[in-house]
């Protein structure tokens, strides 16, 4: 989910930003480089940090309640733009609000899909 939005948002993040995937169960030595840069081990995945250019770290997607993940709800969507906004030298009102509309529209998405397979497990009156 969260690397079909990367893409989606590529040309605006690239504004600013090289967006690089590390997975952990699948790149040969995924884990040691995410140890490198993650000092946490809990928390879950997708997990992002913004890095200088040196490697240091500027800001991660994790949140006053902990990793955002993807983010869908409104307090995840609010900090990874926030991410963005700490960060960005670039990147201009109208990409960063695009971002924000992508966000809310996938967040929209998610939860209509949510209600749907709600729907579906709930016992029909009689």
């Amino acid at each position: 989910m969260l690397e079909g939005f990367l893409d989606k948002v590529h040309q605006d993040l690239e504004t600013d930003y090289v967006t690089v995937k590390i997975d952990i169960q699948n790149m040969r030595n995924g884990k040691e480089v995410t140890s490198r840069i993650r000092t946490m081990t809990d928390g879950g995945i997708p997990w992002m940090v913004i890095l200088k250019a040196n490697g240091d770290e500027l800001i991660t997607s994790d949140g006053p309640m902990g990793n955002i993940g993807y983010p869908f709800q409104p307090v995840e969507i609010e900090h990874f733009l926030s991410m963005l906004k700490a960060t960005s030298k670039r990147m201009t009102a109208e990409q960063m609000a695009a971002i924000g509309e992508a966000l809310n529209e996938n967040a929209r998405r998610i939860q209509e899909k949510q209600k749907q397979r709600q729907r579906k497990s709930e016992p029909a009156n009689e």
